[in-house]
């Protein structure tokens, strides 16, 4: 049967269809206001209080004892919705309830989906739709009555009025009393219709979309002796505002007798006088200092203010009771009472519409069940008598051959347990020889791949083996050229006979020799691979021959075979060839294995450079 509140059988075609959890599809503005980031995302569910006092039942209530319609109420499965955010957190909340006509009798909201008015347009809308507008502060949702759709509406903005009561003149004095006793019934009024909404959710029905806090639902689900424990809180709470709407008070009237002491003559007097013990007990008899001495008193004893500072009163100014505290109080009783009346009114008229409702349907749930009457004649009647007997036989035959197999089964059941007790045996041997193969295969594979991980090792090393040996045979080839061109060179210029002219061509040819290799431990300076500077032939030079008149002697007789410009650049190359500094740069002297060869050439070697210094320096100064 179809709900009042899902409108006609045949709804209205709409223009679009929203679905999913995704705010924002018709108002990109929308996640702003109901996410937290702006990537979290929502989850719609239930809360039932049935589910959530499994573990708790002791302190349920006893819902035979509650009408069906208070069930319904107080203990009703809830939307709510779980918002998650990127880094895992969830925070949950209570969905609101959405306004409904005074006329629709339905406990819930309706079917889903269903065609629902969007801000005028006609939109095919999920719960979780619904129930997204329901969250967002900016619209508003209304339920009208079959055949009216849904509807939800942005919220007009109320503009906000600040409510400073305006200054009493400098002159008067405001009565304590009636503005005391008027403001009170306010802090009742607030706390009587929080407490309301918590115990018995009738509050809920008089705003536009009532919020079931997690507080509320948790109170309703506690019973009847929690619902004392919140009435005592609201009690304590009421009577801490009051104390402090009583100080607050008295902190005023004493700031506007100092502001008529100010205005009316200044006369000495007394700051506490003492006054008849008759005139306490009249109302009208005692005078305002006594009223606030009183006051005074009281409020020391009920804690005092903030700053627990004793009020310093002026002088005493007899004041005019304008209303009657009783009157006042009266009065906001009355008007109590009037809500209260209403307030009771509203609720019998939804209820009284939920019982039309509620009886509709079970009357017509009762009429489908019931077959329709056919007139049948005493051949007709026999004819189904009989059907029914074999139909009613068919079924106990039915019920006996289940029966029967049944018991063979049971008979049956140790042979059953037997057979699944031989496959669970057989099932873990299968086991334990697939794994027992499994570790066999593992290992041939380790095995195997530890075998070729040696012989690429193995193959690694005789490749840098066979490289090594074809290097170390390319060097003493190298090194065997190298020594046959210099024992040919030896002998060339070893025959023949000895002059200037010769001994000026080796020197220049050992110089290019000698400029250009690199000696080193592998390739060692020998003697002969240095261009001495003398006129030694090589078969009788050594090196104790080289002195500083034999170099002199040698530049002095090739002066004549070099041109003037080129002699100059000749003993300059000469100089650099054999300065200390230029030898350790080229680490000559480090290449030369034996100790005493070292020695003997590095003496040789500077006594070449000290030679050649007084001749690169005269040829200096010439130029000059």
């Amino acid at each position: 049967m179809s709900s009042p509140l899902a409108g006609p059988s045949i709804q209205p075609s709409p223009s679009r269809s929203i679905s999913g959890t995704i705010p924002g599809t018709l108002d990109p503005s929308q996640p702003a206001r109901l996410l937290r980031l702006p990537t979290s995302t929502l989850l719609f569910a239930s809360f039932d209080p049935h589910t959530a006092h499994v573990d708790g039942t002791k302190d349920f209530p006893n819902l035979g004892n509650l009408s069906p319609d208070e069930q319904h109420e107080h203990y009703r499965p809830k939307r709510i919705v779980i918002e998650t955010t990127p880094n895992g957190e969830n925070f949950w909340r209570f969905v609101p309830r959405a306004r409904k006509e005074d006329s629709v009798g339905m406990q819930d909201e309706g079917s889903w989906p269903r065609v629902v008015e969007i801000s005028g347009e006609r939109v095919l809308c999920t719960q979780d739709q619904w129930d997204i507008y329901k969250l967002d502060p900016e619209y508003d949702c209304f339920i009208h009555s079959s055949p009216k759709l849904s509807i939800i509406s942005r919220v007009k903005s109320k503009p906000t009025a600040n409510a400073v009561p305006p200054e009493m003149p400098s002159g008067k004095r405001r009565a304590l009393s009636p503005q005391l006793d008027s403001s009170l019934p306010s802090i009742h009024k607030k706390s009587r219709q929080r407490s309301l909404s918590v115990s018995s959710g009738v509050g809920s029905e008089e705003g536009d979309m009532s919020i079931d806090e997690g507080a509320q639902i948790r109170s309703k689900s506690a019973g009847l002796g929690r619902r004392a424990k919140i009435r005592e809180k609201h009690e304590q709470n009421r009577r801490e505002r009051r104390e402090k709407i009583i100080r607050f008070q008295a902190k005023r009237n004493y700031q506007d007798d100092n502001n008529m002491s100010e205005d009316a003559p200044t006369t000495p007097k007394p700051r506490f006088q003492s006054m008849p013990s008759e005139n306490t007990g009249k109302r009208k008899g005692g005078s305002a200092l006594d009223r606030q001495q009183h006051l005074h008193l009281d409020i020391q004893e009920t804690g005092g203010g903030q700053h627990d500072e004793p009020f310093d009163f002026g002088p005493a100014n007899k004041r005019t009771r304008t209303t009657s505290p009783r009157s006042a109080r009266r009065t906001m009783e009355g008007k109590r009472a009037e809500r209260e009346k209403e307030k009771q009114k509203r609720w019998e008229k939804i209820m009284k519409n939920r019982k039309v409702d509620r009886d509709r349907r079970f009357m017509n749930d009762i009429l489908e069940q019931v077959p329709e009457f056919k007139f049948t004649t005493n051949e007709e009647a026999d004819t189904q008598e009989e059907r029914l007997s074999d139909e009613d036989n068919t079924r106990r035959s039915a019920i006996a051959e289940s029966i029967r197999k049944l018991q063979e089964l049971e008979k049956d059941k140790p042979l059953w347990n037997e057979a699944a007790k031989k496959r669970m045996q057989r099932e873990t041997a299968e086991e334990d020889e697939r794994r027992a193969k499994a570790e066999e295969r593992r290992r041939a594979a380790a095995w195997q791949a530890e075998l070729e991980r040696r012989a690429k090792a193995e193959k690694d090393a005789q490749e840098a083996r066979s490289r090594a040996e074809i290097e170390r045979r390319e060097r003493e080839a190298a090194a065997k050229r190298t020594r046959e061109k210099k024992r040919q060179e030896h002998q060339r210029w070893e025959s023949g006979p000895w002059t200037i002219s010769r001994a000026l061509d080796r020197y220049k040819a050992i110089c290019e020799t000698f400029d250009n290799t690199q000696f080193s431990p592998s390739e060692p300076l020998t003697f002969g691979d240095v261009p001495w500077p003398v006129l030694y032939a090589p078969k009788s030079f050594n090196v104790e021959d080289v002195d500083w008149s034999a170099v002199e002697r040698f530049f002095e007789a090739v002066k004549p075979y070099v041109r003037g410009d080129d002699y100059k650049a000749f003993v300059e190359k000469s100089h650099r060839r054999f300065h200390p500094d230029r030898w350790r740069s080229r680490r000559l002297l480090t290449s030369i294995i034996d100790d005493g060869d070292r020695e003997c050439m590095e003496v040789a070697a500077n006594t070449a450079a000290q030679a050649l210094t007084p001749l690169w320096r005269n040829l200096k100064d010439l130029t000059i």
